[in-house]
């Protein structure tokens, strides 16, 4: 499944690169190919003013003609109109080439023939209107000099449009390349989104068939798992049943036989038959104890949980205790009032009477036992051990302090661990288990269970539930 999921990530942050270098790949193309569309219009505009201009340059050689010919002002009224409209043209057009040093030059050249037409033509026009007695070869010594210059003028845009001709096959060409480079781009992205989706899609159909198939399997495994689970509790049943009955038994001929031969039995006997009943008895506590334990994991549903009052628990133990709290001569303080949390009432019970019942038994001799429960809130991360998925989360905490023997650090580590019995006197009876099953109701709440403790100055258990 993580070799799945490893192929599908980096298939697609590969896929995703590719895409990224073909999009700015295009992206390049369709700058160049929208440069080359400028250029190309840009000469075309360059084309279209030169045909401007040479076309004014004709209507100031005709005005000149048709006026000096029929002596009508009619005729005369273009080449004013040339006259004045040319000069913009022109700056149009020198604006146009700005960038172009060989043709500079030519509209540099190009400007004076056009001042040097215009004086001619003025020189043509004046001689015209003047006095018949004047050398009528004048007027054509202007006009001869107006042709020859206009033949230039011609040359010279001839010369401006055959340059600007001469560039637009590269330039077509250009821009023809460049619209390729971008169409193959796009087919490109294309080709390789659709590479992704299909690449994509079949791997995750391939992990859904796969999901699905584990799915089954799990069912099948859940299934046979719930059928192991009830033969084992039917086992358990039956061998609790069958193991507790004995022992039971046991216990009823030691008593019976103390009773009825206490006088006849020699004393080493009469040891050897408290012993084996004292054997018998933490035998059927232990495997009671066991029963408890392995129960706890059938009642930890969540959806089990109501919200209890803690004070009313506690109450409750401490009622059901009461003699052996007296006998103890123990104080119990308790803050009022304890808070309410979302739990389990039964295992809750359950815990504080294992909580209870320790500091009971392990206690200081000759030394009053006080017991202290109070309540506060604290954060996930002030809480030892905790999982990093609770580090933002809020609890309740609980502490449950005595004043008793307490704990060697060096058995910290295995304190709530089945059969770890760190206090090893005989004459204080215990399973090793009743730790064991308070961290087993706190897992069942979601919760932390944790022991701050020093020898010969208490314990404190802390239970943290999650609000």
């Amino acid at each position: 499944m993580r070799s799945s999921i490893v192929y599908l990530f980096v298939g697609f942050f590969v896929s995703i690169l590719l895409l990224i270098g073909v999009g700015i790949y295009w992206y390049s193309t369709f700058l160049n190919w929208k440069k080359a569309n400028q250029v190309l219009e840009h000469n075309f505009e360059i084309l279209q003013q030169t045909e401007d201009v040479l076309s004014l340059l004709k209507d100031i050689e005709a005005g000149e003609r048709g006026y000096i010919i029929t002596r009508d002002w009619s005729f005369f009224e273009p080449f004013q109109l040339a006259r004045i409209e040319l000069p913009k043209q022109l700056d149009h057009l020198d604006a146009l080439m700005a960038d172009t040093k060989t043709q500079q030059n030519r509209m540099n050249k190009l400007r004076l023939l056009v001042q040097k037409r215009i004086y001619y033509a003025k020189k043509a026009v004046n001689a015209a209107l003047a006095d018949p007695q004047v050398d009528p070869h004048l007027k054509v010594i202007y006009m001869r000099k107006g042709k020859e210059t206009m033949d230039s003028m011609r040359l010279q845009v001839q010369e401006l449009k055959h340059t600007e001709l001469a560039k637009r096959p590269s330039l077509s060409l250009h821009k023809v390349k460049f619209a390729l480079q971008s169409t193959i781009a796009l087919v490109l992205s294309f080709g390789l989104s659709l590479a992704l989706f299909i690449g994509t899609f079949y791997k995750m159909m391939q992990e859904l068939f796969r999901r699905i198939k584990t799915e089954k399997q799990l069912e099948r495994n859940l299934t046979a798992l719930e059928q192991s689970n009830q033969h084992l509790d039917a086992f358990n049943y039956v061998t609790v049943h069958h193991l507790q009955e004995p022992l039971r038994k046991l216990n009823i001929f030691c008593d019976r036989l103390q009773q009825k031969y206490h006088d006849e039995l020699p004393a080493d006997v009469q040891f050897l038959v408290q012993k084996l009943n004292g054997s018998a008895l933490e035998m059927r506590e232990l495997i009671q104890d066991l029963t408890t334990y392995t129960a706890l994991g059938k009642q930890s549903d969540p959806q089990e949980h109501v919200e209890l009052e803690l004070e009313s628990i506690v109450e409750a133990v401490v009622e059901e205790y009461a003699e052996e709290i007296a006998e103890k001569n123990a104080y119990l303080d308790v803050e009022h009032p304890l808070p309410s949390i979302i739990g389990n009432p039964e295992q809750l019970r359950l815990l504080f009477t294992h909580l209870l019942t320790n500091s009971l038994k392990f206690s200081k001799p000759d030394v009053p036992l006080q017991i202290r429960i109070t309540s506060s809130s604290a954060s996930g991360r002030a809480i030892p051990g905790v999982l990093e998925r609770d580090h933002d989360r809020s609890f309740q905490q609980i502490n449950f302090s005595d004043n008793g023997i307490g704990i060697d650090k060096k058995y910290m580590h295995v304190i709530f661990e089945l059969f770890q019995r760190l206090n090893k006197d005989k004459q204080i009876p215990g399973t090793g288990v009743g730790l064991t099953i308070c961290k087993k109701i706190i897992l069942n709440h979601d919760g932390y269970i944790a022991v701050r403790s020093e020898p010969n100055q208490g314990t404190t258990f802390m239970l943290f539930f999650p609000l």
